[in-house]
């Protein structure tokens, strides 16, 4: 691209911004409010637009759930963007696993589990007030406010075990979606750690952790 080009652009966006700016600084208090849910709702629903809201209940897991638990938990490993861990679960750890959690989670459509969180203590002794939680939500139903379900019952349940603090310590940096639905359900960035995770292919990418006061 010359020169010449690169300047006609920038000026023309600056100009667009200027005048997107007008227009919302003329917008009332409600409407600036309204275009900033259908934002938000936007970006969680990702670039393309958001799917249907799928209607799930959120409740404590049973042993009935397990091998579609399971089924939900390794796709998400396999994928591997964003849970650290790298083996898969079977019948036999993931009944260790989810049985061993101070609350495990599911989403469940029509029978079926579609989602999932995990909320166990991220410390002890002085520390023991603060907790980690882990969600999967299966790769057919994303898009579909199963996870920010997920995330809120999550918050819900983690205060009424007597947490006082949620810390997610493994947020991808590249996983956008995620970060953006935590940040809307008042989680704070800690920082980034450069090179915190490896990826499936090997490469690393920087993790995010965030933390959310209960």
């Amino acid at each position: 691209m010359s020169f010449e080009l690169w300047l006609f652009a920038v000026k023309r966006l600056a100009q667009t911004m200027d005048a997107a700016q007008l227009i919302y600084d003329g917008l009332s208090d409600a409407d600036k409010e309204r275009l900033k849910k259908e934002y938000d709702e936007f970006i969680a629903g990702g670039a393309g637009g958001e799917e249907k809201e799928l209607e799930v209940s959120i409740r404590k897991f049973s042993d009935k759930d397990l091998t579609q638990m399971i089924k939900v938990w390794n796709e998400v490993v396999d994928e591997g963007n964003s849970f650290p861990q790298e083996d898969m679960l079977d019948i036999f750890s993931g009944k260790k696993l989810f049985k061993a959690q101070s609350y495990s989670g599911v989403a469940e459509c029509d029978g079926k589990i579609v989602g999932l969180y995990i909320l166990h203590p991220d410390g002890e002794g002085r520390c023991g007030h603060i907790c980690n939680a882990s969600f999967a939500v299966s790769s057919e139903c994303r898009g579909k406010h199963v996870g920010e379900k997920l995330v809120k019952d999550c918050i819900e349940k983690a205060g009424e075990l007597g947490f006082m603090i949620i810390r997610l310590n493994a947020v991808v940096e590249t996983n956008t979606h995620a970060r953006h639905l935590y940040e809307r359900l008042g989680f704070m960035r800690m920082g980034i750690i450069p090179g915190g995770f490896k990826m499936k292919d090997g490469h690393y990418e920087n993790i995010c952790p965030y933390y959310r006061i209960l």
